[in-house]
């Protein structure tokens, strides 16, 4: 992980304003910075607030105050790569045609698309997979397809919102492994957000622990375990009691 800063996040809030002029605050006074290449975990209480704070990042919302400022190229556009809870996969597309559709938006000459879909399709262990459509998959295939799609466009942060939640256990460790070494190949930033506090830890250099709406960073853990990750290591064990009694 560097020590440079990709991104600073200062006192950024989200007012919601329903048809009835009700406001709901979101987002209150976040702030915090990820470095670059850091993989950063974010929890805390169910519905406090997580996925508005990602498509803020995104771009998707527009905060209501605060700032984003990213440190390095402050006048370029900044690619941004997002891993939805639901997958969000086309299902007119094949796993082929869903991982080349955000590089045949940015116009990528065909040449291009087709080595890089083919490079991901090896990367995240699709081999014979690519003319198969998203109802033929199973929900980890699935959730390659949707995690190399993101991929594709070369993101400087890569946002993934619970991706794994719908998986089985067993599933579910087999890709967080999958994820490790996607992260270290590509030497990428990713926030991560996860109701799963084993998960965290077994993923995180860092876990922002956030309050109840309107949400806030209340703490921060760092990670020190070296990778990979025993589960059922007495300290792993430790550090995941901690984090759940500090979660409202």
């Amino acid at each position: 992980m560097s020590d440079n800063i990709k991104l600073v996040i200062k006192g950024l809030e989200k007012t919601f304003v329903s048809e009835k002029k009700n406001k709901v605050e979101a987002v209150k006074d976040m702030s915090f910075s990820i470095r670059d290449e850091e993989f950063l975990c974010i929890v805390g209480p169910s519905g406090c607030g997580k996925t508005t704070l990602l498509r803020m990042i995104a771009g998707l919302e527009r905060p209501t105050s605060g700032q984003l400022e990213w440190k390095a190229g402050e006048d370029e556009d900044h690619r941004v790569g997002f891993v939805f809870q639901d997958d969000a996969l086309l299902p007119w597309r094949s796993a082929y045609g869903n991982i080349a559709f955000g590089l045949e938006l940015f116009g990528k000459p065909k040449e291009e698309i087709d080595a890089k879909v083919k490079e991901l399709i090896n990367l995240m262990n699709l081999k014979g997979f690519e003319s198969s459509y998203p109802k033929e998959l199973s929900g980890g295939m699935r959730k390659r397809v949707a995690i190399a799609r993101a991929l594709a466009i070369d993101p400087e942060i890569l946002l993934m919102d619970e991706p794994f939640v719908s998986l089985d256990a067993q599933t579910r460790n087999v890709l967080q492994k999958e994820l490790l070494k996607v992260w270290a190949d590509k030497k990428i930033t990713v926030i991560f957000i996860t109701h799963n506090v084993d998960e965290a830890v077994f993923l995180a250099d860092r876990i922002l622990i956030l309050t109840p709406r309107p949400t806030s960073v209340k703490e921060e853990v760092v990670i020190k375990l070296p990778r990979p990750r025993d589960r059922t290591d007495l300290e792993f064990i430790d550090i995941r009691k901690d984090i759940l009694s500090k979660i409202d």
